[in-house]
């Protein structure tokens, strides 16, 4: 598996442009280059309104209407957030965990907050033989992950159910989770209203997280300890500087033992393991 780290230092990133031109023309960034490309009428009109709607501070994956992610394509529109690389950590250090800790049996996982269905697509992609349950509160995220995962020949692997959390479809499913991992909205309110304008075109419900940004780690936390094994764990991403608010809530809480924090490249903690107790 190549890791994030490993796959931006491969290759100079694509320019705007560049991204914006390979996918009109549906060819890879050296072909830009190697062959002699003539833009008809339709395309030049097409590239125009694309740079446009740019230039309006609309994300380039919506545009595009993908982005890439673990290596492998998503589709993204307005309907999802798009996938950002900090998330491939969280995806990376929890496939390296249960590779290193389930591999002799077959475990459950659940993707909470699934959005474009990224860390669960992921999970199929690279491990075999588990069962994946991935669920949203969205309806219409949730037709985009399953084209997702169709197109990614995952779909036989991820069972898809919407919910608001735990409320709805999780009858029956009480101590079945080996796993439980998520990449909740972590943003304060008001931050958000002083945000980049990009954020502007993302669905707010997969941002917003109340006065203090802590909102959904409140709520998770202490709800997922039902629908846990013993011994199971929740890995979740969190945000800039929430770690010691959050252990403050496991300290309300007293269901989980943080066990380890993972920093992401800019060397801020970015992904937590919490197992099970009590």
């Amino acid at each position: 598996m190549i890791k994030g780290r490993e796959r931006a230092e491969k290759e100079e990133p694509m320019t705007e442009k560049e991204l914006l031109l390979t996918s009109l023309l549906d060819c890879k960034r050296s072909d830009l280059y190697a062959k002699n490309f003539s833009l008809d009428d339709n395309q030049k009109e097409i590239l125009t309104s694309m740079l446009k709607r740019r230039e309006k501070g609309e994300p380039v994956q919506y545009i595009t209407g993908f982005t890439e992610f673990m290596g492998f394509p998503i589709k993204v529109d307005r309907r999802v957030l798009i996938p950002r690389p900090e998330t491939e950590i969280l995806v990376e250090q929890t496939i390296q965990f249960i590779r290193n800790n389930f591999s002799a049996r077959e475990i459950n996982i659940l993707d909470l907050c699934t959005g474009s269905g990224n860390i669960a697509i992921s999970l199929a992609r690279h491990l075999s033989g588990n069962r994946i349950v991935a669920s949203d509160i969205s309806s219409q995220a949730l037709d985009i992950a399953r084209e997702n995962a169709a197109a990614n020949n995952v779909q036989d692997k991820i069972i898809f159910i919407e919910s608001d959390l735990f409320k709805q479809g999780f009858e029956g499913r009480n101590s079945l989770f080996d796993i439980i991992v998520c990449n909740p909205p972590y943003l304060k309110f008001s931050d958000l209203d002083h945000a980049a304008t990009e954020l502007a075109f993302e669905p707010r419900i997969a941002l917003d997280a109340g006065k203090d940004g802590l909102l959904f780690y409140e709520k998770i936390i202490s709800q997922a300890p039902q629908y846990l094994k013993k011994d199971g764990y929740l890995i979740l991403e969190i945000g800039f500087n929430q770690l010691n608010a959050i252990k403050e809530i496991l300290g309300f809480c007293k269901k989980f033992v943080l066990e380890n924090v993972v920093k992401d490249y800019n060397n801020i903690d970015r992904v937590i393991f919490l197992r099970k107790v009590n």
